[in-house]
């Protein structure tokens, strides 16, 4: 509930900034109370909305901080770039399969959710700009006692078009009809990505081939997603605050882990307590030279002593995610070697980070290449001889949002704009090299930040998680 999320924020007062220009409102306990003895059960439709769920949504609300005029401000935008006489189709996500019939949580497709608010599966939107004429459709299963008994409620196609403010919604099974339905002047585009059977066999197949329409409107929709609206914004803050935090309390914690899983248990608890609905990727919590691999996922190690934790993980919050990386002493103290590499990586971060600007000039592109210079020459200050590439072979970050990775298609080339959120996250990873100084071999560190593209300053939004060594030792003896 945003005021427990509220309330452990205010006492961590590394986090109080993160959280001070997010306005949580909530309902008075006498309408929540209300709700939980009337039940509105008939009125559920499988996903939380404000009659059913006041407790979590404000009236305007049609996901937890993001009202229902955002999300047709977002379609009426993605029409606008959309030509006449063309159809945008958004599928659902597949509901991915454990094994057998044992199904993972569903999380929803990032486009079709930025679009519509709606978390169900074997659903698509439908975007129709006909002759200057648009119209907003919506394809949903159609509910049914056995579906209810087994699932639970669906929207269906009924109230689909009202709750979602859709011009019309109709059963996913009509879809194949609708789009076979099209005149040949009009340019059907897909967004291809994997969806249940039940979506797909209603896609024709000289459709879901055209792979130049589908990344046409995969590009259109990922440049309106990398710049984030001041709603997606107090959700980010709130999304790496909570991930801060949770670093925080790890630290604090540490001389009570004996294992990487230790660490990575506690982590998923923290995030969940404090909001996040899952951890947004599998976490790199390596220590050693575990810290050499870069997508290490094991997480089953024993904690050494004098080693590192290189730690890469963070919560997703509403269906934004959060990506911090840390890399601190398993037992409270920097070895002087390690103080030495760690310190010099601090200063390239520190640099990069202020050089996210919308300046004209600078990109994620542009940053990488600073970064690989001022790694170069803390190569020969430190006196490694090896290439940068053999001891930095990632990227300085990336974009973030609903997806870790997020907006594949916006080129990273593309220059900083206000609104962009972007991740700032040098690496040196040592060898056991001889032409590595020996007192710096297995060494392994990674520092990354969220940082808000802004009209001024850059606004680091995970702040709140230690990064000077000096913080970070005094938090874990603390």
């Amino acid at each position: 509930h945003p005021s427990e999320i509220l309330g452990i924020f205010l006492k961590t007062s590394n986090c109080e900034s993160h959280i001070s220009s997010i306005d949580f409102e909530w309902n008075s306990m006498n309408a929540i109370k209300n709700a939980i003895k009337t039940g509105n059960r008939h009125k559920r439709i499988g996903q939380p909305i404000h009659s059913t769920h006041p407790h979590l949504l404000l009236p305007s609300e049609l996901t937890p901080h993001v009202t229902l005029a955002d999300y047709v401000e977002r379609r009426s935008n993605f029409f606008s770039n959309m030509d006449d006489n063309s159809v945008a189709v958004f599928p659902a996500a597949k509901h991915q399969i454990v094994s057998a019939n044992i199904l993972y949580e569903y999380r929803q497709n990032s486009d079709f959710f930025y679009l519509s608010g709606l978390k169900e599966p074997n659903a698509a939107l439908v975007f129709e700009k006909i002759n200057g004429n648009e119209k907003f459709k919506l394809f949903v299963d159609e509910t049914s006692e056995h579906s209810v008994i087994w699932d639970g409620p669906r929207v269906g196609p009924q109230r689909a078009a009202e709750i979602f403010a859709a011009d019309q919604s109709y059963p996913i099974n009509n879809l194949n009809n609708y789009l076979t339905s099209m005149h040949d002047n009009v340019k059907v585009m897909y967004n291809n990505i994997e969806t249940d059977s039940c979506v797909s066999a209603n896609i024709p197949n000289k459709i879901m081939a055209d792979i130049s329409a589908s990344n046409l409107v995969s590009s259109t929709i990922h440049h309106q997603r990398v710049l984030k609206t001041p709603a997606e914004i107090g959700i980010m803050r709130a999304s790496c605050a909570i991930s801060a935090n949770a670093f925080v309390q790890i630290m604090k914690k540490l001389n009570t882990y004996e294992t990487e899983r230790d660490i990575l248990i506690d982590f998923t608890y923290e995030c969940c307590k404090q909001g996040s609905s899952r951890l947004a990727y599998v976490p790199v919590i390596s220590n050693g030279e575990n810290n050499l691999t870069l997508h290490y996922i094991m997480n089953n190690d024993i904690l050494r002593d004098n080693e590192l934790i290189l730690m890469d993980a963070g919560g997703e919050y509403e269906s934004y995610a959060s990506d911090i990386s840390r890399t601190f002493p398993v037992n409270g103290k920097y070895t002087e070697a390690q103080l030495e590499v760690y310190m010099e990586l601090l200063k390239v971060q520190l640099k990069c980070i202020n050089m996210v600007r919308a300046d004209g000039t600078m990109s994620i592109r542009e940053l990488n290449k600073h970064s690989v210079a001022y790694i170069k020459q803390m190569l020969k200050k430190l006196n490694i001889n090896l290439p940068v590439e053999k001891v930095y072979p990632h990227s300085i970050g990336h974009y973030l949002g609903m997806d870790v990775h997020d907006t594949r298609t916006v080129d990273v080339g593309l220059q900083f704009i206000p609104g962009m959120v972007v991740t700032v996250e040098p690496g040196i990873y040592l060898p056991m090299d001889e032409n590595v100084p020996e007192k710096y071999r297995g060494i392994g560190i990674r520092i990354e930040d969220d940082v808000l593209v802004t009209e001024s300053d850059p606004e680091v939004l995970s702040k709140g998680a230690p990064k000077d060594p000096f913080e970070i030792q005094s938090v874990i003896n603390s």
